[in-house]
């Protein structure tokens, strides 16, 4: 029985590991989540700006000051994009670090949840085996009084 309770004890430690996983795989999938958005965001502020300087070149004179300005808030965009990009491959390495941190916990307590039942299910079977020895020795006493 000692080796039940330490296996409950690591399961129930198990149980809480689990449980911290999940809170990280939570906080990582709203992190890639956010990541994600933020890229979106960033794509579309890229658009504009080269729709904007498609705009400023397609369309009579040029101020060229407006046309740079515009360039360079493209350029800034596109950096910020690169940035987004990463942060968000960084988000997606962590949520696929934690779904693996989970799935190994989750068997790793199942794991232990057979081996618990197992154990007890070899006690119940031992105490069979005992309770059937102890009535075959009462049956044979009985038949050697009797005979």
């Amino acid at each position: 029985m000692a080796t039940d309770r330490a296996l409950e004890v690591l399961k129930a430690r198990a149980g809480l590991e689990l449980g911290d996983a999940a809170r990280a795989f939570a906080d990582a999938a709203r992190l890639h989540a956010d990541r994600g958005e933020s890229a979106r965001r960033i794509e579309q502020a890229c658009s504009a700006s080269r729709a904007e300087l498609q705009r400023l070149a397609g369309g009579g004179p040029i101020n060229l000051a407006t046309y740079d300005l515009v360039r360079r808030i493209g350029q800034a965009d596109r950096q910020r994009l690169r940035d987004a990009r990463a942060e968000l491959s960084d988000a997606e390495a962590s949520l696929e670090r934690a779904r693996l941190d989970v799935a190994r916990l989750r068997l790793q307590e199942r794991g232990l949840g057979q081996a618990i039942d197992r154990l007890r299910r070899a006690a119940r079977d031992e105490d069979e085996a005992r309770a059937q020895a102890t009535l075959d020795d009462l049956w044979l006493q009985q038949t050697w009084r009797l005979g």
